[in-house]
């Protein structure tokens, strides 16, 4: 399904539940540029190559085999090029490795890593990930780009309520972001704003990010079609969060904090930890420590569970 019918869908309902009709649409207009907060616009990095070469625009087309009025639509920002067809120009162009995979990925396409980083890091199979996540002391759990759990070990499944019997990843069922709008989760969640502000500056800092309403980058698409499927009420406030979350560069390692209600009423701290778990596959690892004696009390009781 496009993401722009569900975005439609949720932005009517919304007005009418919110009256935040204007901020709605400024939402929608941020899922609509060729460009990506890795500092490169498409639109200006391909006519840039294109002039360097020396080719006008009817000759880039006729050397790439597309047609004069899409190289002229992809250069005005009026229509997003195929991958097909973006790949093509970059050949033609002799666009270098790297520039070529970063324009890409302004279009909202996967990057090759393979092209642009050497063989040094071994990928994960991932049922070795999983018990080596199975063996962290604490909660722990690794996510794709779309946030989708991979795996996840007795701990956060515990403290989350997690069917320990649930085969991950059930990307219907277990998606990090998606279920931020589920009330059986997001109540549970005290600072469930810090968490989704921290969520979407990623999402707005990743190379891929597209706002392409009509063909929007696969990692962002699916997480916000399930997030709109959730409790109404968070999806306002999500669009209040989009708006206002500043951009968080993806580096190594970065931090958030979970605050955590327990059946009882009680409240778990943690601090949390993302890092790269898998550079190929794009996975990033969650360590949640335990801030206070309480916590660490609870998470080693949970080993004999």
């Amino acid at each position: 399904m496009m993401l722009r019918p569900r975005l439609l869908d949720v932005n009517a309902r919304l007005a009418t539940f919110c009256g935040h009709r204007e901020q709605q649409h400024r939402f929608l207009g941020q899922l609509s540029a060729w460009e990506a907060p890795l500092k490169i616009d498409g639109r200006q990095a391909l006519r840039r190559h294109r002039r360097a070469k020396g080719f006008s625009q009817r000759e880039l087309a006729e050397r790439a085999g597309v047609s004069f009025s899409a190289v002229k639509a992809y250069e005005a920002g009026e229509r997003r090029p195929s991958r097909q067809a973006l790949t093509r120009i970059i050949d033609v162009l002799g666009i270098p490795t790297e520039d070529g995979e970063m324009l890409l990925a302004s279009a909202g396409y996967a990057v090759d890593l393979s092209k642009i980083a050497d063989g040094r890091y071994a990928s994960w199979d991932v049922r070795r990930l999983a018990e080596e996540v199975e063996a962290s002391p604490g909660p722990a759990f690794v996510t794709n780009q779309a946030t989708d759990i991979i795996c996840a070990n007795r701990a956060f499944r515990r403290v989350v309520g997690l069917d320990l019997h649930v085969r991950l990843p059930d990307k219907s069922n277990w998606n990090f972001f998606a279920r931020l709008s589920d009330p059986r989760f997001a109540t549970r969640l005290q600072n469930w704003d810090d968490v989704v502000a921290f969520l979407v500056g990623i999402a707005k800092g990743h190379a891929r990010y597209t706002g392409n309403a009509e063909a929007p980058a696969p990692f962002l698409e699916r997480p916000l079609e399930r997030f709109t499927d959730g409790d109404p009420s968070y999806n306002r406030r999500l669009i209040t969060l989009w708006e206002e979350s500043p951009v968080i560069p993806r580096r190594t390692r970065m931090r958030y904090a979970v605050r955590w209600w327990r059946d009882d009423g009680r409240m778990l701290r943690f601090a949390c930890l993302m890092h790269v778990a898998d550079i190929w596959q794009e996975f990033s690892w969650h360590d949640w420590t335990p801030e206070d004696a309480e916590t660490f009390a609870f998470v080693t009781s949970l080993s004999g569970v």
